[in-house]
């Protein structure tokens, strides 16, 4: 059985080597929808780089997207969780950290994928609509017994 981060997050996520420009990787974001890719070094994981690194980095500096790489502004500290945490633990951390995407790993480590605020907030918000229709059930049903 899934645990419930295991149905949400990005398996197919994006990732970039270190040397990559700005201008290209957020030519794919754009093309991919998507608001942030993994940057790689030697095969691993080494950062992210997001949107909000173009917004708070990229465009205050004035540089050039054309030579300038995603390493130069990326966050290499990388928070991740495993696929074992809850979606609603997960948004916490996002919340406290000021995040808005998170490298999600398997047992051995490894990252298996990324989830989004976004993912996130929509479990939650399905969540809140499916158990309101169950109280709303409950009610009708209270009412035809004229409870």
């Amino acid at each position: 059985m899934l645990t419930p981060l295991e149905e949400i997050y990005t398996k197919d996520f994006v990732r970039f080597p270190v040397n990559v420009s700005i201008l290209e990787a957020a030519q794919a974001m754009t093309e991919k929808k998507i608001g942030a890719v993994l940057v790689t070094e030697n095969k691993k994981v080494c950062g992210v780089f997001t949107e909000r690194d173009i917004l708070t980095k990229v465009v205050p500096l004035q540089l050039d997207t054309r030579t300038c790489t995603i390493s130069t502004v990326m966050t290499r500290n990388l928070i991740t969780i495993p696929l074992e945490i809850k979606p609603t633990v997960a948004l916490e951390i996002m919340f406290k950290k000021n995040i808005r995407h998170l490298p999600v790993t398997n047992d051995k480590g490894n990252i298996v994928g990324i989830v989004s605020m976004r993912d996130l907030l929509r479990y939650v918000v399905l969540g809140l609509v499916q158990l309101n229709r169950q109280m709303q059930e409950e009610l009708d049903q209270l009412r035809f017994l004229n409870l």
